[in-house]
Order: structure tokens, then sequence, then C-alpha cells
């Protein structure tokens, strides 16, 4: 799953891990984005929610990691999220709601109170030293399971 090593019982490698490979950088440059929107560190990379998306699904060529996302004048404005994590930090909560989103995608197709139950049972019951509390990521997960599902 991520440097953690900790994975979800439902996660193969085949069906989660080539995709959280194929959505981490352009998440990773979301992540950076928020940071330099919030005045918290980070780079400025004029990269939005509908950039990191299409990215992350393949539909829009990934900048160069220091490079300025293209501007496509039509395109809206997207929201930002937040959090002070490091990208380290971030990675297995993102890479877990991500791939959640696969998982579970079809049962909960929009993030609710019993998905959240469920993933939150599921990673409160992880065992790996330093492992953030759910009430700290919980919103790094929802925005991996959001991103996912988003649909261009």
């Amino acid at each position: 799953m991520s440097s953690a090593g900790w994975q979800p019982v439902w996660w193969t490698n085949e069906r989660h891990g080539s995709a959280w490979e194929r959505a981490k950088e352009a998440l990773r440059r979301d992540w950076e984005q928020t940071k330099s929107d919030l005045h918290l560190g980070g780079r400025e990379l004029g990269q939005d929610v509908d950039d990191t998306v299409k990215q992350a699904i393949g539909t829009a060529a990934m900048p160069a990691p220091h490079a300025t996302t293209p501007r496509d004048p039509a395109a809206p404005e997207g929201g930002a999220w937040s959090t002070g994590l490091r990208w380290d930090d971030a990675e297995p909560a993102l890479c877990y709601g991500y791939c959640a989103r696969e998982e579970f995608g079809g049962k909960h197709e929009g993030w609710d109170s019993a998905l959240e139950q469920e993933l939150r049972e599921e990673w409160e019951r992880r065992s790996d030293v330093g492992c953030q509390d759910w009430p700290d990521v919980r919103a790094i997960v929802r925005h991996g399971y959001e991103a996912r599902g988003a649909r261009f």
C-alpha cells in the first residue's frame, strides 16, 4: 500500500496497488498545492481538484514535479482540503481512501456514516507503530475516497 506496509483485509496489489500508483503523484501535487493555498509551506502549482482527478485517472498529463499545471481557461475553479501533516504522514490515509472507493464504491457511492464507520473500525485495528488516530486522518481518507469517485 505505502511505506507503512499495512494493508486492509480487502487489499490486493492487482486491484488496488496499480490504481494507487497511478493516482499517487496527482494526489502528491494536490497536497503541495493545498499547503501553499493555506500558507503552510508547499508550492504553488496551479493545481485544483479537477486537475488532480484528471491526472489520477489518466485523462490529463502529469506535469513535471515542480511545474505549474497548465490552465484550461474554461475549467471551473476547484476546492481544497486542509491538514498540517507531511506527505509521508498523509499518504497512507489518502491511499486507503482512494482504494476503498474501488472496494466499496458499488455499495457506498458517496461518503456516508455506514462507510465511515466501517473504514474507521478497520483503520483503528491497524497495528502500525505511529499510526495516526482516525480523527486526524478522517478528512484525508474521505478526500482520497471522493477523488477516486469523481468522473469527468
